[in-house]
């Protein structure tokens, strides 16, 4: 299947070309893995009750309209921020408030609405990473002690209420697998900006990593962490769809439907881009250190986790091809100019869109090299054989 897919359709006598996400994944509208695949036996359902009623009002650190579109509009959305009112007493959500940080794009309609892959991506981090002590025997977590005191269990949550335990093995930091790693990532030119940072995500995860994330204190543990929070992410931002679509919060059509799409594009390459690293520390580990790797691949659960991050992924980008194909078509029939501008930006009507095929295209092109494809098979299969 070709990289790009187009759609072409008229609009007062012109044609247009749409470039479709979706089709960088040529398996995408298919289920990837059998409903009997083995890892869904290690998917626990959270039974806790969640208090529903108790929103984070304005005081307590949270933005209220933020908590409106999350409690109307995002049901993983609703249920992570309700998750982590378990976890008030923690010592970072100071007193049940939720970091300032999380709402640092303004106050405003748009600034809401640009806050929310924020909130879906670092509350996803909590309530997997950071949820304190798990006990495996009772199947709790004790939220009285820090969370710096469980450093040998991951709690990735998967969705639905659903999440997957994973006791951590050794690890090697992952700045080590930079000497694997293709030069388009390594002199920074592909590697996505993180918004107020300065920095790519290489520079943050990979290399030189001074800020010591997850990612090189627990390895790959780190980095499926972050492969999974940039699913819940792009998540609740996509749940946004009808909240536009019904309650229109700008005037102008082709600014809610541009904010739209923006906040969608804007974390898209993060799928590619950190299953590229996980399956590079796979692969590096491989070849450099046998012990960790044969600890790694025997560690079901992780594996587990990656999968269905991976899968996860990969429905979320056929539900957007689907929906941003939706959006274009109707922009373009309320009258409003929608036109590619080169491989990278989309004008609606003058709101642009900047996406990130190109640098997309080039990550493709490596995870469908041999090395990697004969990995992902391993995990996705013979792994799992008798």
């Amino acid at each position: 299947m070709n990289f790009f897919l187009r759609f072409q359709f008229k609009n007062p006598g012109k044609f247009f070309t749409f470039f479709s996400l979706f089709s960088c994944l040529s398996f995408a509208s298919l289920p990837l893995y059998a409903e009997k695949h083995p890892m869904y036996s290690f998917l626990e359902t959270d039974h806790q009750p969640l208090d529903t009623d108790r929103l984070y009002p304005a005081a307590s650190g949270g933005d209220p309209f933020v908590m409106y579109l999350l409690s109307r509009y995002s049901t993983e959305g609703n249920y992570i921020i309700h998750k982590l009112k378990t976890m008030e007493n923690l010592s970072f959500m100071k007193n049940g408030k939720i970091p300032d940080y999380w709402f640092s794009r303004g106050k405003t309609k748009e600034g809401s609405l640009r806050s929310l892959q924020v909130i879906g991506h670092e509350g996803n981090h909590v309530i997997t990473s950071h949820t304190a002590v798990y006990d495996k025997d009772t199947k709790k977590f004790d939220t009285s002690i820090e969370p710096r005191s469980n450093v040998h269990w991951m709690a990735y949550y998967m969705g639905e209420r659903k999440r997957i335990f994973v006791k951590k093995t050794k690890t090697f930091p992952s700045r080590e697998i930079r000497k694997k790693l293709p030069s388009f990532i390594t002199k920074n030119s592909d590697s996505k900006k993180v918004v107020g940072t300065g920095k790519n995500y290489y520079e943050i995860y990979i290399y030189p990593s001074n800020i010591n994330p997850s990612t090189q204190s627990s390895g790959i543990y780190g980095l499926v962490d972050e492969f999974n929070s940039y699913y819940h992410g792009k998540r609740v931002v996509l749940d946004m769809y009808r909240y536009c679509l019904k309650e229109k919060p700008f005037p102008a059509a082709e600014k809610v439907w541009g904010v739209f799409l923006q906040e969608n594009h804007s974390n898209y390459l993060a799928y590619f881009e950190f299953k590229l690293y996980i399956l590079t520390y796979f692969l590096y580990a491989k070849d450099n250190h046998p012990g960790i790797y044969k600890a790694l691949i025997q560690n079901k659960p992780l594996i587990a986790a990656f999968l269905m991050a991976d899968q996860n992924h990969k429905n979320l980008i056929k539900e957007f091809a689907d929906l941003e194909k939706r959006v274009k078509e109707d922009v373009a029939s309320m009258g409003i100019k929608v036109e590619e501008k080169g491989d990278d930006m989309l004008s609606l009507g003058g709101e642009y869109v900047v996406h990130d095929f190109h640098a997309i295209k080039n990550y493709n092109q490596v995870l469908e090299s041999p090395p990697y494809k004969k990995m992902e098979q391993f995990l996705q299969e013979d792994l799992w054989k008798d």
